[in-house]
């Protein structure tokens, strides 16, 4: 599962390269950078038909979605291996989550999104509390609030 997230990121590395197709003669004989030539020839005929089966996808996807993938993949590109790790392991989490998981999740950024400012740095600061809570002083809580909807 990974290892197809990294090949997702890849054939968006790609993209630039790949669009010069559709840019005329100069745009594609510009050589592709040696390592991405390298990470091509490693991988198998599946996952390099994975990519090129993706590739159609995406070419057939309307002008504004290319472009939402193009700049979420340069903002990706600009995180600190670190940032880009932690984004890497946010996302394996995400996949591992059920559809109704994900449904309450999605509800709740749309909560967030229709705060205040004061209202989200307020529920910011007594996020930030709770995860500085203790396990046991989370399970106190928890407790209390599982007494109280009884």
């Amino acid at each position: 599962m990974r290892r197809l997230f990294w090949l997702g990121i890849f054939i968006l590395m790609l993209v630039p390269a790949l669009a010069a197709e559709n840019q005329g003669p100069d745009a594609r004989t510009a050589p592709a950078p040696e390592s991405q030539i390298s990470q091509w020839q490693q991988l198998s005929a599946n996952e390099q038909e994975k990519i090129k089966a993706n590739w159609e996808k995406f070419k057939n996807l309307p002008a504004g979605e290319q472009a939402r993938i193009r700049q979420n993949y340069q903002l990706f590109a600009r995180l600190s291996p670190g940032e880009k790790r932690q984004f890497v392991e946010r996302y394996h989490h995400w996949q591992k989550l059920s559809p109704a998981q994900k449904a309450g999740l999605a509800e709740k950024l749309e909560t967030l999104k229709k705060m205040t400012t004061e209202e989200r740095q307020k529920w910011l600061r007594k996020y930030q509390q709770w995860k500085n809570l203790p396990p046991e002083k989370k399970r106190q809580v928890l407790q209390r609030i599982n007494q109280n909807r009884r």
